[in-house]
């Protein structure tokens, strides 16, 4: 069984398992967050129908991490994969679609907890709508740094002289970049969600809160700046 599953492992098959990854982990992330925010948002519509577009909105944004991940499927699937294609480029394949699926994953349940908090609070108050965008966009970031990882990861690892060594490199910078935005983004959204609250009962702590909200963000640049060291210094 082992054996055929091995024989059966070629770059091919590969490129088709990072797709799923960049779409099925972000993806997950997204469902999580806008069911959070698109609830909470039902709720107010529920109490003041003229809610509803600006629940929309807040509802909508963590469709954003999908988006990702479904831009990264689709380049694998259509630009990246091809037959006779290596088993260092399906690494690679691999690296980027961890890289924005676990990212897109932690991403999407900060912004559907943020975006939810925001959205009750601008039910309670109407002006509070763009600080309540603001925070409610925060945990995005980790979603960002994880395409940006991708990216870089399909169009500089590339070439005939892609070894086995740099596709497993590309994996560890995925890793890096996704973990950390993986738990980077869950932290970041709770913050946010706080932040938001805080800013509605008294505006004047919007900056301390802004600051706050984007401490959580700092394990999400190690993750970063790791995975640039991998691909650009080891």
């Amino acid at each position: 069984m082992i054996q055929e599953l091995l024989s059966a492992l070629n770059g091919y098959v590969l490129v088709a398992i990072g797709a799923g990854l960049a779409i099925g982990l972000a993806g997950l992330g997204s469902v999580f967050g806008t069911g959070k925010a698109s609830g909470q948002s039902s709720v107010s519509t529920k109490e003041d129908p003229s809610f509803f577009g600006v629940g929309l909105v807040f509802s909508v944004l963590p469709q954003t991490q999908a988006i990702f991940g479904l831009v990264v499927s689709f380049m694998l699937l259509f630009t990246f994969a091809e037959p006779g294609i290596s088993i260092s480029s399906g690494l690679v394949a691999i690296g980027a679609g961890l890289a924005v699926g676990l990212a897109g994953l932690g991403s999407g349940v900060g912004n559907g907890t943020a975006s939810a908090a925001a959205s009750k609070a601008t039910k309670e108050d109407r002006s509070f709508f763009g600080s309540g965008l603001v925070f409610s966009v925060i945990p995005q970031t980790q979603a960002i740094f994880g395409l940006v990882v991708s990216f870089m990861l399909l169009f500089t690892f590339t070439g005939e002289s892609l070894t086995l060594g740099k596709g497993l490199i590309a994996v560890g910078a995925g890793l890096a970049v996704g973990l950390a935005g993986l738990g980077s983004g869950v932290g970041n959204g709770a913050a946010s969600a706080a932040a938001a609250g805080a800013t509605k009962v008294d505006s004047d702590m919007f900056g301390y809160g802004l600051a706050i909200s984007v401490l959580p963000q700092t394990q999400a640049v190690y993750g970063l700046v790791i995975s640039f060291m991998l691909m650009f210094v080891i």
